[in-house]
This record gives C-alpha cells, structure tokens and sequence, in this order.
C-alpha cells in the first residue's frame, strides 16, 4: 500500500526507479521495512526509454548458460532475486538484447514483487529538517519526510566545456536516420561506447567520420573494464588503421565555429607537441559520456562530488560524507570502483543495492550469513565453493568478497561485500580472511600471454584468480594468489591442498605470504 498524498513520514525513500532503486526497494519490501519509490517518470526504467540511442545494449546476455546454471555469473542483466520467472533470459533470446526489453523486464519485476513505487513524482528538492531527517519536496508541492534517503537517479549526458559545444548536436538528441549524414564528414566527439554506436551507424553513408578526444582509446578487452570500448562498437578502429576514410584524433578540442559553411573545429595534438589544427565539418555529434543526474535537487544540500564532479562522493557503505543518513545506489555507485570494476553496469551494482539495503534493515549491523568450523580442511572447502559459485566476486573482482571472520568464539561467514568496506572495519579488526577473484597486472598483449603453470606464477598473472586475504587486528597478515583455471572450474584436486595450508597457518596466527 502506498503512502497517502500530502506530507508523509517513511523510514526510506528512495529516488529512482531505474534498476538500482527498484533493487533497494526489493530487499527493503522482502524485510518488510518501510520505504517508498518516487520517480519522475510514468514508469519504470526510463533511462532505457532513451538510452543507448540506437537501442543495443552492451551487456551480456548468455541466456542458455543462464536459464541452465541457474547462474549470474553470465547474466549481466536480471536484479536479484529468488523469483525464477524474473530472470532476464526469458525476456530475450538475444546475446545483445534490445532496450525495450529492459524496459518490459523491470515493469514485471515491480509488479511481480508489488513495490511500493509513486509514478510521475518528480524530486524538487531534498534538505535536512530540524530533527536531523530529511525534507523531500516533489513537483507537485508534496512533501515526504524520511529517516534516510536513497539516491538512485541514475546518469544524464556530459556536456564538456569546449567553447561552442552548443552548436554540436548532443548524442541524446541527435538524429539516428544515417541518410541526414549521406556523404557528409562528421566529427564524432568522444570515444566511448556512445560515440563508437554512433560511428557504427554513419559508417555506410558518411563521407568521412573523425572522432576526437584527448586521451587514447582504452579497450575492454585489454584493460578488463567492460565501460572502455566493447568489441561490438570497434568497427571504426578497423576502417581507420586500413585507411577507409575515418580516422581517431587524440586531440583537445578548443574551440567549435559555425557558419554557413559548416563547423570548423580548432584541435591541439595529444601527441605531436600540441600542434595546432583546424578542421571542417558538416556535422558535429558531442557524444561525450554521462555524469550523475538531478545534481539540481541537492542545491539545499552539501554533496561533495568526484571523478570531475561527474559522479557524487561517497563513502565504502554509499553514504554521503557530509550528509548521514543520505545514500547512494546504481550507476552512481561507480564513484566507488570509478573505471576500475563494474559497478557502471547492472551486473556491478545489483551486488552494491543488495549490500546497501542490507546495511539499511539491519541499521549498519549485519548478521552472518553462514556458521563455519574453525577448521583448516573445512575453511579451505568453503573458500573453494565460493571461489566456484559466487557470483558477486566474480563479477565484481578485486572490490567484492566473502568473508570469513571469527565472531567472539564463534566462526562466521559474510558473503558479498565490498572489500575496502571489510578493510575499514564494517566487519571489526579481529581475525578475517577475504575470498576474492582479481586480475592481475595487465599483459602488453593480452592475446599473447607468456604462463607457467608454476604456482609463483599467480601472484603476477593478469587473468582472473584466486586471491585470499589474512587481516588481523585491522592490519593485513597475509595474501594467497591461486592459479587461474581457464574454466573458472577450481578442482578439489588441484586446488584444496594450498587452500588447507594457508588456513592451517593463519588459524596459528602466523604470518602467510604466497
């Protein structure tokens, strides 16, 4: 039942109901705590109403895997949840499925899971009352006023500050009928994932298309991070290094004019010095990437923001630093693991929603997940069960774990949760190790990759692996890298004889280097 109109009183609120609000508010509706949804829009979801433009997502869909393993670990895309009829899969057959059936998929799961969401409510703004709660004041001069208030808004296009931008079309606006662009030269602004789609779609009618910015491009494939360029939008890269008319500038660009003859664009070289040139355009298309949206309704509030004020501060446990009670969930959660991991993308930061709204029901204390043995053999199984099965440190490597600490004289296990939360006390300075699964330094070729099957050779492999960490009395005690299996398939075998000795040794409280 939702809240009755005019000036309420909630526990949580959350702004947004894109996917990482709607995972809030199902872990909050599962531990029937009271909280409510406002979002702007009439539905669900609208970031996918309107982005990606050209309506292909970049996140994986490997139904098959999905639907048989009844395993996240391929399925970029559903939230979390017990409901099996709310799995991605069964909402697209398509490796790279279409927006519009994101869009289908989170409308079923609010109504599958009867979420307490208020449509067409857009936040005005938010500020802190006198009783230390806050103040939420929607469009229809409605207030609601909350213990805690969850941020989950979402991204809005980035507009740099190259003088005459404005005359750029914007990639959130821009015409997606390639004939408008029939033999045209069009300088595409960005080399992101936007910009590459956008490419790829002018390609066959584009007289030539340039496409520019400072730094060089970075690739998924070889930097681990799926928000650098995917495979499926390098078709440019390819036409450039064959001389078929389109190039990639590294290139600042200062300045943008526009006349009767077109746009002329002045560059200075990344790497030539700074040399100095200006070139002529048909067209301009800023597709510049995102940045955190309705900054606006914080006026009243002071946010700190990071990452060139394109992504809100936040602390390990998604909490603004200067606002208590003022959190964070969804793409903005990037601030976190910014370019490093994947909480960019749903299959990132469903796992930081599930530990906020964790964090949210049990007012910062959370309860075990697991009792375990405070022994060696049955530790070392445990580790490799999560090493095999988990999905939360596998797709979010290096910055999720499972842990095991000793509670008083108990042992338990906390599964899924952020490392550098675990590393700043979340779950006390006693004895603990953490699960992990990381990449190592990257490879100058990542296609050609000198192994050895020695065990040393964990500590320096750049693919994903094994990676346990001894804390005791908040200090690190200890570090074991495992072998990589190409798989991802750690067999008893191979794999549970190191894991029982480093148990063995840091059960002794001894130092443990591998």
């Amino acid at each position: 039942m939702l809240p009755m109109k005019g000036s309420t009183r909630i526990d949580v609120l959350i702004i947004g109901a894109g996917p990482g609000g709607i995972q809030v508010a199902h872990e909050l509706h599962q531990a029937r705590s009271d909280y409510l949804v406002v979002e702007a829009a009439d539905g669900p979801g609208d970031f996918f109403n309107r982005f990606p433009r050209h309506r292909q997502l970049i996140s994986v869909n490997k139904c098959a895997v999905a639907l048989q393993d009844n395993s996240l670990r391929f399925d970029w895309n559903s939230l979390l949840s017990d409901d099996d009829r709310l799995q991605f899969a069964r909402y697209s057959q398509d490796y790279w499925p279409e927006a519009n059936d994101m869009v289908r998929y989170l409308t079923d799961f609010v109504v599958r899971q009867q979420l307490h969401i208020r449509y067409n409510a857009r936040v005005r703004s938010i500020e802190t009352a006198p009783s230390g709660e806050f103040t939420v004041t929607l469009n229809n001069a409605d207030t609601l006023t909350a213990r805690r208030v969850v941020v989950a808004t979402g991204m809005a296009p980035y507009v740099p500050a190259i003088p005459g931008i404005e005359h750029a079309d914007s990639y959130e606006n821009m015409s997606i009928d390639p004939n408008e662009f029939a033999n045209l030269r069009v300088l595409i602004i960005g080399k992101g994932n936007s910009a590459f789609e956008t490419a790829d779609l002018l390609m066959p009618v584009a007289h030539a298309i340039h496409m520019a910015s400072p730094n060089t491009v970075k690739l998924a494939w070889n930097s681990h991070y799926v928000g650098n360029l995917r495979a499926i939008n390098n078709g440019l890269i390819d036409t450039y290094q064959l001389k078929i008319g389109n190039a990639l500038l590294d290139a600042e660009i200062t300045e943008i004019r526009c006349d009767a003859k077109g746009f002329h664009v002045d560059l200075a070289y990344t790497h030539a010095g700074g040399h100095r040139v200006t070139y002529h355009y048909d067209r301009v298309i800023a597709a510049t990437g995102f940045r955190f949206a309705a900054q606006d309704i914080f006026s009243k509030l002071n946010v700190e923001t990071s990452h060139d004020a394109r992504f809100p501060a936040m602390t390990s446990s998604y909490q603004s630093p200067r606002n208590p009670g003022l959190y964070f969930a969804g793409t903005v959660t990037h601030s976190r693991d910014y370019r490093k991991t994947m909480s960019g993308f749903i299959h990132g930061f469903r796992y930081n929603a599930r530990f906020l709204a964790r964090l949210l029901i049990s007012n910062g204390r959370l309860s075990p997940d697991q009792a375990l043995s405070a022994d060696a053999k049955k530790l070392a199984e445990w580790a490799l069960d999560r090493i095999n099965t988990s999905d939360a440190i596998y797709l979010q490597p290096g910055y999720y774990a499972d842990v095991a600490i000793e509670d008083g004289e108990c042992m338990n296990a906390y599964l899924g949760v952020p490392l550098d939360w675990v590393r700043e006390g979340g779950l006390g300075n006693g004895w603990q190790v953490a699960v992990t699964l990381a990449y190592g330094p990257p490879a100058p070729d990542p296609l050609r990759v000198e192994r050895s099957p020695d065990l040393s050779y964990a500590a320096v492999t750049p693919f994903l692996h094994p990676v346990l960490h001894l804390r005791r009395n908040g200090r690190d005690a200890g570090v074991l890298h495992l072998l990589e299996d190409l798989e991802n398939r750690y067999a008893p075998d191979d794999y549970l004889p190191q894991l029982v000795k480093f148990f063995q040794t840091a059960l002794t409280h001894e130092t443990v280097v591998s």
